[in-house]
């Protein structure tokens, strides 16, 4: 786990918008609090990953940095601030 990266990949359709994400990122969360640490961010999440926006978003997660990609894709930058 790093504070510059908070990857979560649902590989498998069939597991998807089950809440599965949103449990494991929550775990994530706890214990980036249990070490200390002051924020959580997402690198970039594109644009058309909605899922993915609302996953962090329904856990405080904030809008930091927009972005376009070499692909030409706009991404969204997440940072979630931790109260310790």
């Amino acid at each position: 786990m790093s504070t510059e990266t908070i990857p979560i990949v649902i590989g498998d359709k069939n597991y998807r918008s089950q809440g599965i994400g949103k449990k494991v990122l929550s775990v994530l969360v706890e214990r980036a609090r249990e070490l200390g640490w002051k924020k959580l961010k997402t690198k970039g999440i594109y644009d058309y990953n909605e899922r993915s926006h609302r996953l962090y978003k329904s856990l405080g997660f904030k809008i930091v940095d927009y972005g376009i990609n070499k692909n030409n894709i706009k991404y969204m930058s997440y940072e979630l601030m931790l109260n310790n």
